[in-house]
């Protein structure tokens, strides 16, 4: 199978590996090519993993992935979606061996550095396997259909809980159950976000959970 990279590279995958074990082969020039990259511009959550294959795999199940095609574009990629600033949310699925567990790594401490969400998807699903094309060919797929689905749904249920709510209650001014808190809010809550700072045992918690028991 023969694996466009850019108009002067591309992989030959072997779809049953040759003798010496080698499973691909890579022709051309070695430059920054990312396997569906501008799939990042999206707000949703997108799977990185290492290679086209496991793209493939995760995209045909429904879902948005990114080919990293080597651990060795970790930087570029992370970069790239600083320049698009990107509002997508990863899952991580490296390689399940030394180097695709350093390069999850890698990757997770640049993208916190940047303030980018995403989520590792945990060892088990992978149960001893290498990637997650092997996880899909053989009998775990169930293992990740179960994680993408409740992971998937419990997501897009929250989200869509809070744009309903909003929508509802979009001029609504809910009062705190505190007369001068409320004076001091312009008549309490409105749609929003609120953060509450105070030094560590000051009682924030106990607070908070007074206004919403009222």
């Amino acid at each position: 199978m023969i694996i466009p990279k850019s108009q002067y590279s591309y992989t030959e995958r072997f779809l049953t590996p040759l003798a010496d074990g080698t499973r691909f082969l890579k022709h051309g020039e070695n430059e920054f090519t990312i396997t569906n990259i501008d799939v990042s511009k999206v707000n949703h959550d997108v799977f990185i993993t290492e290679g086209e294959i496991d793209a493939l795999s995760i995209i045909s199940n429904g879902f948005n992935a990114i080919s990293l095609n080597s651990i060795n574009n970790i930087s570029n990629f992370v970069n790239y979606l600083k320049e698009k600033e990107s509002k997508s949310s990863y899952i991580l699925a490296l390689d399940n061996d030394e180097k695709g567990k350093t390069a999850t790594q890698k990757l997770s401490e640049l993208l916190k550095e940047n303030h980018f969400i995403y989520k590792v998807l945990p060892l088990s699903i992978y149960n001893g396997l290498k990637d997650l094309n092997d996880v899909i060919c053989g009998n775990n797929i169930q293992l990740l259909h179960d994680y993408i689905n409740k992971e998937f749904n419990m997501m897009n249920s929250f989200l869509n809980d809070i744009i309903k709510h909003n929508l509802e209650n979009q001029n609504k001014i809910i009062s705190t159950g505190f007369k001068e808190l409320d004076k001091a809010l312009n008549g309490g809550f409105t749609t929003g976000l609120y953060i509450l700072g105070a030094i560590s045992s000051l009682g924030k918690t106990t607070f908070l959970l007074q206004i919403a028991d009222y």
